[in-house]
């Protein structure tokens, strides 16, 4: 058949300097924004792990006071310090190193921390998989528009051609006026949808500038065809296991269930007993006093500390209910995603399948109406058809070429799809997609 293959073909032959996918996915890792806020998020985890952690490492606070003394008696027991009065300086400096060792808030407080980390990591992992998803769907919106509006350019050109020589059968008398006017009709409708093909295609190469930062000139289109193969595994129980497993979103709601609890245990841990160890250095310089002389002086502690709350006036504890709600809230939205990730993968699943079947009968219904067309040009030389009838089964054939091309383009999205609900799509597809395009 000339038509797809034939199209294709000769775009392909014109386009060798093409962005292709794999350029135009690489442009994206640098500069899309969802990317690197996600990045950034993953960087703001790590720290959220440090931060935590330093809850068990040592605390030590010093302090230094310098003081004017000034002493004067009003009244004693003793007479001989009956009067008197005294001026003198007063150094002073004191530390404390304080060692956790038993505080459930410290821990609950490191232990949200490496919670938060990993699940910035999943969300930055689901971000670079939808990346990819994201280049891959706005880059075939181009080809998928951009196949429309050849197929109607070759359609106008065609009805043009029909039109011109209707007209001329017109003006000798051999045909009849509402034919004419039914080959207008096809023309003006033609141009039409020809319009609102290129739009599509304007749009669509908008929307995947909005992605990789910039707009190409041109896209690569496909030197053959991604093959349409049964998904592996062929089971769609296989596939929900493996999405269950998985998928990043799936796991970033996990890590925030865990960041929940231990924001819980951070509450009660503030109401439960603290252990620690205490050392105090404390160093006394006083050059004078008012009942005697001047005197230097240090000490030092170390000792077991033993906190214990009592009463907690703001109420933290009663905090504790709040937080088991807000818990149990994100339970609920990990069930709820966990229902949506086993639906769409099971979807996704069925739209590969279908969109394979649909490919092989779309291709045998590209080569019927392309016979279809070649017997209604026959039958219009031999005076059995109109010229009416030959540009409705040239319009049938050019739309199930483009059928056919979205079928093949279907299965391709879906199968990325199908992948990204299972966790397992990577750089490896788009290397893998962008061998069936020109220059791929």
């Amino acid at each position: 058949m000339v038509g797809l293959v034939g199209l294709v073909g000769c775009f392909a032959a014109g386009t060798s300097r093409a962005d292709d996918l794999l350029a135009l996915y690489n442009a994206a890792l640098e500069s899309d924004p969802q990317l690197e806020t996600a990045a950034l998020e993953k960087k703001i985890g790590r720290r959220e792990f440090w931060d935590g952690l330093f809850a068990y490492f040592p605390r030590v606070t010093a302090q230094y006071d310098k003081k004017r003394r000034q002493q004067r008696v009003i009244s004693s027991e003793n007479t001989v310090f009956s009067l008197g009065k005294a001026h003198y300086d007063l150094d002073q400096a004191f530390a404390e190193l304080r060692q956790p060792v038993f505080d459930w808030e410290a821990v609950a407080t490191a232990r949200r921390g490496k919670a938060l980390e990993r699940q910035a990591a999943a969300k930055f992992a689901a971000a670079q998989q939808l990346l990819i998803l994201r280049v891959a769907e706005a880059y075939f919106d181009i080809l998928s528009a951009e196949e429309k509006m050849r197929l109607l350019t070759a359609a106008d050109i065609v009805t043009g051609k029909e039109l011109s020589f209707i007209r001329e059968r017109l003006d000798a008398g051999l045909a009849l006026r509402s034919e004419a006017k039914d080959v207008e009709a096809q023309k003006a409708l033609t141009e039409s949808e020809l319009v609102d093909a290129r739009n599509e295609v304007s749009d669509a190469f908008e929307a995947l500038s909005e992605i990789v930062g910039y707009r190409p000139a041109q896209v690569a289109a496909f030197a053959r065809f991604v093959p349409a193969t049964s998904p592996e595994p062929a089971s769609q129980e296989d596939w929900v296991r493996r999405a269950l497993q998985n998928n990043n979103d799936l796991l970033a709601q996990q890590f925030a269930v865990d960041v929940a609890r231990y924001e819980r245990a951070q509450i009660h841990g503030e109401n439960l007993p603290k252990l620690e160890v205490v050392g105090t250095y404390d160093y006394l310089d006083q050059e004078g006093s008012l009942f005697g002389g001047g005197s230097k002086g240090d000490d030092v502690t170390i000792g077991l500390r033993v906190s214990v709350p009592i009463f907690n006036a703001k109420g933290e504890g009663y905090q504790g209910r709040k937080q088991t709600a807000r818990r149990d809230v994100e339970v609920q939205k990990l069930d709820q995603l966990r229902r949506r990730v086993a639906r769409e993968t099971k979807n996704f699943f069925r739209q590969v399948a279908g969109a394979q079947r649909k490919v092989r009968a779309l291709d045998e219904a590209v080569e019927a109406t392309a016979e279809r067309l070649r017997e209604s040009r026959e039958e219009r030389k031999a005076g059995k058809a109109t010229t009416v009838d030959v540009l409705k089964a040239q319009r049938e054939n050019l739309r199930a070429q483009r059928d056919l091309f979205v079928a093949r383009i279907d299965y391709v999205v879906n199968t990325l799809k199908l992948k990204s609900r299972a966790g397992i799509l990577s750089e490896r597809d788009v290397h893998y997609l962008n061998a069936f395009l020109v220059g791929g």
